[in-house]
């Protein structure tokens, strides 16, 4: 069985400040199947290209989260009994 050794950088932790690699070592099969995870079938998009998830759409994002606190701070009693 062929192995495969590689380098997975993590995303950076709160606290930290440096990224560190890590090395990995796995079998050929659950190599491929880890990258083949994020390969779409043909024909399909990525989601995150429409909607309220592209990146222009920060500005709407930003307007319903103020909306939303707005909205929850109207409807949430204050001293926190329901």
């Amino acid at each position: 069985m062929v192995r495969l050794l590689f380098y997975s950088f993590p995303r950076r932790s709160v606290g930290t400040s440096k990224n560190q690699s890590a090395t990995r070592s796995l079998p050929t099969n659950q190599f491929l199947m880890l990258i083949l995870q994020h390969v779409l079938p043909k024909g399909l998009q990525r989601v995150r290209d429409y909607g309220l998830l592209h990146g222009s759409a920060k500005r709407k994002q930003h307007h319903i989260q103020r909306l939303l606190l707005h909205m929850a701070h109207q409807t949430l009693p204050v001293d926190g009994t329901p």
